[in-house]
C-alpha cells in the first residue's frame, strides 16, 4: 500500500515546489515593476505566460496529462507558503540587487535615452520619406495621364456646371 500512496504524495510536494517557484518569479518581477512602472503590463504578461507554461508542462509530464485538484491546491499552497515565509526576507535582497544593477548599467555608459532619441529621429525620417514618396507618386501619375486644372481663368468668369453646359447646348 505504501507505493500507491507515495506517488500522489510526491506529486503534491512537487506541486508545492512549483507554486513556490512561481511565487519567487513573481516576487523578483515585483522589484522590477516598482522601479520601472512603465513595464508593469509587459512583465505581468511575461509572468502569466511563464507560470501558465510551467503549470501546463507540469500537468502534462508529471501528472500524465490529468488535471488533479490536489495538484492545483498544492501549487497555490506553495505560493502562499512562499509569500508568508520567504518573501518578506527576500524583498530587500531583490531591491538591493536591482539598485546595484541599475548603478552598474549607469556606470557602463549604457544610456537608454540616447537610443530612444535615435529611434524618434529614425521614425520622423521614415514618416517624412513616406509622405515624400506618396506626394511623388501622386505627381507622377497626374502629370502624364490627364490635364491638371489649376483653377486659374479670367476674373469674373466661372466654369459652368454640368447642368448649365447641357442647357447651353440645347436650342430653346
Amino acid at each position: 500500500m505504501a507505493p500507491a500512496l507515495s506517488q500522489p504524495l510526491l506529486l503534491f510536494c512537487q506541486a508545492i515546489l512549483l507554486g513556490m517557484a512561481a511565487a519567487l518569479l513573481y516576487d523578483l518581477l515585483r522589484a522590477f515593476r516598482l522601479r520601472l512602472p512603465r513595464l508593469t503590463s509587459a512583465l505581468d504578461i511575461l509572468y502569466c505566460m511563464a507560470a501558465g507554461l510551467a503549470v501546463f508542462l507540469f500537468m502534462l509530464r508529471r501528472a500524465q496529462g490529468q488535471l488533479r485538484l490536489y495538484l492545483l491546491l498544492g501549487a497555490v499552497g506553495g505560493g502562499v507558503l512562499f509569500f508568508t515565509a520567504f518573501s518578506p526576507f527576500l524583498r530587500p535582497v531583490w531591491d538591493f540587487l536591482l539598485h546595484h544593477l541599475a548603478f552598474l548599467l549607469h556606470l557602463s555608459g549604457i544610456d537608454l535615452r540616447g537610443a530612444e532619441n535615435l529611434c524618434k529621429k529614425i521614425g520622423r525620417w521614415g514618416k517624412n520619406l513616406f509622405y515624400f514618396i506618396r506626394k511623388r507618386y501622386t505627381i507622377k501619375n497626374t502629370e502624364h495621364g490627364r490635364r491638371l486644372y489649376r483653377g486659374g481663368g479670367r476674373p469674373g468668369k466661372s466654369r459652368p456646371t454640368a447642368k448649365e453646359a447641357v442647357q447651353r447646348k440645347r436650342p430653346h
